[in-house]
């Protein structure tokens, strides 16, 4: 049961919404594209319109995937994954 809800929610939704983005691309400042789609994109410059959907969700994916990975007697070992990967994460896209 859970597999299928990870594949829909954690791969699928935003697959699909940044396939719907990028299609959408040169249309994101029209009316009917800012009501469908906005909330991914509103805040964004046109040329970072997929960072909600990619690189928002890459995160939220790799912070689920160790809180489920290990034992709760292992936890010191998920927070130290979490936060390097945080930073390395920060310093990778501060610039941006």
């Amino acid at each position: 049961m859970i597999l299928p809800i990870f594949l829909i929610w954690v791969l699928g939704f935003p697959a699909i919404t940044y396939y719907l983005l990028k299609r959408n691309k040169q249309k994101l400042n029209e009316k009917n594209t800012l009501i469908l789609y906005g909330l991914f994109y509103v805040g964004l410059t046109d040329d970072a319109f997929f960072w909600e959907v990619l690189v928002n969700n890459s995160r939220k994916l790799f912070i689920s995937v160790i809180s489920v990975s290990f034992d709760k007697s292992q936890a010191h070992v998920q927070l130290m994954l979490i936060f390097t990967y945080l930073y390395i994460n920060h310093q990778l896209i501060k610039n941006f």
